[in-house]
């Protein structure tokens, strides 16, 4: 689309913020932290308690994604966008379709980061979106707002589940407990005592259960008692 006019284009500073780098470190601890596990309250179970040096880490990381994941500003978006448009040739339109045109783009893109609108936006107007990331992407063609907000969308989404997997460390999991000493020599004491407990004379008569229990059900019909069959008899004799 070949815009004429240009007066459209929001007079803002051009910024350029970068995405945040990755921190190796960090997400090697949240992979040592989390088990993958929940307990009954669906809570993350952790590999151990994180101290609070590691705690504070986390924190300040957290704040670092939340600042990269803001959505941006309009005006911003209006003018990264303007200057994707103008890259390519399809069509001609007025100031006022132009203007339209940015705010639809604007609209689906309002809840997305700025520095990955700039990206995305400068890699369809250099034709290196490749096809696995757009398939139906025409190389002489804006893209539609879908594929333009997918693009971005898959820029944030590491940032995004680095964040919830922080989040899940600091406000909703617990650490695996861990029996102490005591609690150990316990547990190994009871079992001590359950095998002596179970005597050979004992374990015979709790195999002979087990067999009875495997054994089909037998019929009760031999065991009806004769007054029982006599009313029976006399009851079917009424009801005739």
């Amino acid at each position: 689309m070949t815009f004429e006019h240009k007066s459209y284009v929001p007079a803002v500073k051009h910024l350029e913020p970068e995405p945040l780098a990755a921190n190796r470190a960090l997400s090697d601890a949240l992979d040592s932290l989390l088990t993958g596990d929940e307990d009954h309250e669906g809570s993350c179970i952790l590999a151990f308690a994180p101290d609070a040096k590691l705690r504070s880490l986390l924190q300040i990381r957290l704040y670092e994604l939340q600042t990269a994941l803001l959505a941006a500003h309009p005006a911003h978006l209006a003018c990264a966008i303007a200057e994707m448009l103008l890259g390519f040739g399809s069509a001609r339109a007025s100031e006022e379709e132009a203007e339209a045109v940015v705010t639809q783009y604007v609209t689906v893109l309002a809840h997305l980061p700025l520095w990955a609108v700039q990206r995305a936006c400068k890699r369809f107007a250099a034709g290196s979106v490749t096809k696995t990331e757009c398939p139906d992407w025409k190389l002489a063609y804006a893209p539609s707002t879908a594929q333009l907000c997918h693009l971005v969308e898959s820029m944030v989404q590491v940032h995004r589940t680095e964040e919830k997997r922080i989040r899940e460390v600091l406000f909703n999991s617990v650490p695996r407990y861990v029996p102490s000493k005591a609690e150990r020599e316990a547990i190994i004491k009871g079992f001590e005592q359950l095998h002596q407990d179970l005597r050979p004379s004992n374990r015979a008569a709790i195999a002979a259960a087990k067999a009875r229990l495997k054994q089909p059900l037998q019929s009760v019909a031999g065991a009806v008692s004769p007054t029982l069959k006599q009313a029976m008899q006399k009851r079917d004799e009424l009801e005739q």
